[in-house]
């Protein structure tokens, strides 16, 4: 079974390359082409082993010290497989004061589930992304028991279509989250800490995607901090799904019949010009220009996939030279 840009499912992948989906075991249903996951994990691997040596300015002592370090240092207060309170670890921290390079641990696990929190982001989104399919394609939206399919097309509305928008809005919620996690991660490596006299705050703590002026990487071609369309798409959508909280006065999907059977199944968004909806007096749902975001939805995540690549490998950038800074600067002493 191959699930289909069209909302019709299909037994062979179409012709001409169009993006498609099929059932992998264990992991849902996924692009049949290349989704680029792979090399999103790849650049957040070579982040995640580039850090140690950022933060100690010796690699050599993180791998020494690690095997010493309790396990309340990468778990306490970061995931669910800890049960300790918080003022249990702040009372442990207090009996740990002595253990060589505390603070270093803790911290280089704080900026570590920043790129975590990436990882994770990404992964959801592919998985949103074949489950948007999956309910396009196999979930029986139109016509309901008893109802004879008619040539032509009509809209319908029902729990199946909610749950559809609300994965589509979800893709767009977790795409501007990893623009909020990326803007921290790279406030934090241009101000990563060097005081371990006591546990560092993050300085990233309170940076979100508006502050992304301040960063260097802002405006760097090719990546998520470029201006462009898709940027300005994400924001838009996202800020619409949180603030106003629908993109039309009912959820709607529209399904196209021919012969008795189905040949279409789509989404519309809204028109919009440079960004922004186009509006007059109190209205902005406008939809001149029959924009089915089931067509294009695969392209727009493997743009944003293909920008967020080329941001984490200036992030990597960036963390090696500073690794190697402190390198120096250690072997000074």
């Amino acid at each position: 079974m191959i699930l289909n840009l069209n909302g019709v499912p299909s037994k062979r992948p179409p012709k001409g390359g169009e993006v498609s989906f099929w059932h992998v075991s264990l992991h849902g249903w996924c692009m049949i082409q290349d989704d680029l996951a792979y090399d999103v994990e790849a650049a957040c691997l070579g982040i995640h082993n580039e850090l140690p040596g950022a933060v100690f300015g010796d690699k050599s002592i993180y791998t020494q010290l690690l095997p010493t370090m309790p396990q309340l240092v990468y778990l306490g207060g970061l995931n669910s497989e800890s049960q300790m309170s918080c003022k249990a670890f702040e009372r442990a921290l207090s009996e740990l004061v002595r253990l060589p390079y505390l603070n270093h641990f803790l911290y280089l696990n704080d900026v570590a589930r920043l790129v975590s929190a990436i990882q994770l982001c990404d992964v959801e989104i592919g998985r949103m992304l074949g489950e948007f399919y999956r309910n396009l394609n196999l979930e029986n939206h139109w016509p309901p028991p008893g109802v004879q399919l008619e040539d032509g097309v009509c809209w319908t509305s029902s729990a199946s279509v909610t749950s559809l928008i609300s994965t589509m809005n979800f893709i767009f919620i977790r795409m501007h989250s990893l623009l909020d996690y990326l803007t921290k991660l790279f406030h934090e490596i241009e101000h990563l800490a060097t005081d371990f006299t006591v546990y560092p705050r993050l300085s990233s703590s309170k940076v979100l995607f508006g502050a992304r002026k301040k960063l260097t990487v802002n405006g760097t071609v090719g990546t998520l901090f470029e201006s462009c369309g898709l940027i300005d798409e994400v924001e838009l959508v996202r800020n619409m799904v949180i603030h106003d909280g629908f993109l039309d006065d009912v959820p709607k999907l529209y399904v196209a019949s021919r012969d008795g059977a189905i040949v279409e199944k789509f989404l519309l968004m809204p028109d919009r010009v440079d960004g922004h909806l186009v509006k007059f007096k109190n209205r902005s749902l406008w939809y001149s220009g029959e924009d089915k975001i089931n067509l294009r939805l695969p392209k727009l995540v493997l743009e944003f996939r293909a920008r967020l690549i080329a941001t984490l490998g200036v992030a990597w950038g960036n963390l090696h030279e500073v690794a190697e800074a402190r390198a120096a600067a250690v072997g000074e002493r």
